[in-house]
C-alpha cells in the first residue's frame, strides 16, 4: 500500500521552499491534496500516524485551494520572524563583539533583523575581516559582503524575471510602497525583498531600498 511504501522510505518528510510550486497550478492542486490526505489519513491509520511531515515556505499562501484540500490550515504553524534588537544584542555577545546598543541599532537600520544578514555581518566582524563602520558604509556597494553573499543572487533572480523586476521597481518608486497582485507580492515576499504595511508592499530593509533603487537609476540612464 502507498502509506507503507512512504513510511518505509520517508518516515520523516521535510519539504523546503514549497512556494516554488505556487506558480504551477497543474502541479500544486494534486500534490497539495495528497499532502492533506496523508495528514487526514494519519488520524485513522496507525502507520500513517507516525509520519512526520514538515512544510517550509517563504511566501504567503496566495493560491486558491479548497479548505478541505489544503495542507496549510492543519497541523502546527510556526512563523520565523526577524530578530528583535534584544536578539541582535544577544547574538553580538555570543560572537564576543563588544557592541553597544547604538552599534546594534546602526546595523539594524541597514538590514533590519534579517537572520541571515545579521549572522553574516557579525561573523565577518568577529573574524576581523571588516569593522562595523566600514561594513555599514559599504553595505550597498558591489564590494560589500552583502553583495557577494546575497544581493548578487537577488539581482540575478530579478533580472531573470521581468515581471518581478517591474514589480520591485513599482515598490521602490513610491515612499508609501505599491499595491501588487497576490501572485507578485507573494513571489517578492518569498525572495525576502519586501514586507507589508497594510495593503501596501514596501522594501524589507534600507539595504534593499537603496541597492535596488541605485540599480534602477543606473538602468534608466543606460
Amino acid at each position: 500500500m502507498l502509506e507503507y511504501f512512504i513510511l518505509s522510505v520517508f518516515p520523516n518528510i521535510l519539504l523546503d521552499a514549497i512556494d516554488l510550486l505556487f506558480d504551477a497550478p497543474h502541479l500544486y492542486n494534486n500534490f497539495f491534496s495528497l499532502l492533506r490526505s496523508l495528514h487526514e489519513a494519519g488520524k485513522h491509520t496507525e502507520i500513517l500516524s507516525r509520519l512526520r511531515l514538515i512544510i517550509s515556505h517563504a511566501a504567503e499562501v496566495y493560491i486558491p485551494l479548497e479548505i478541505d484540500r489544503s495542507p496549510f490550515n492543519v497541523g502546527i504553524s510556526i512563523e520565523v520572524s526577524e530578530f528583535s534588537r534584544d536578539r541582535v544584542e544577544l547574538l553580538a555577545t555570543k560572537h564576543q563583539l563588544n557592541w553597544t546598543q547604538q552599534d546594534c541599532d546602526r546595523l539594524m537600520s541597514v538590514i533590519g533583523g534579517h537572520p541571515f544578514l545579521v549572522r553574516l555581518a557579525m561573523f565577518e566582524v568577529a573574524h576581523g575581516n571588516i569593522d562595523l563602520p566600514t561594513l555599514i558604509a559599504t553595505a550597498t556597494s558591489r564590494q560589500s559582503i552583502f553583495y557577494r553573499r546575497h544581493l548578487a543572487r537577488l539581482e540575478t533572480t530579478l533580472n531573470s524575471h521581468p515581471d518581478l523586476l517591474a514589480a520591485m521597481n513599482d515598490v521602490l518608486a513610491s515612499p508609501t510602497g505599491a499595491i501588487l497582485s497576490p501572485r507578485l507580492r507573494g513571489r517578492l515576499e518569498g525572495l525576502g525583498l519586501v514586507k507589508f504595511s497594510g495593503e501596501f508592499v514596501i522594501p524589507r530593509s534600507e539595504l534593499y531600498r537603496e541597492y535596488f533603487s541605485n540599480l534602477a537609476a543606473i538602468e534608466t540612464k543606460s
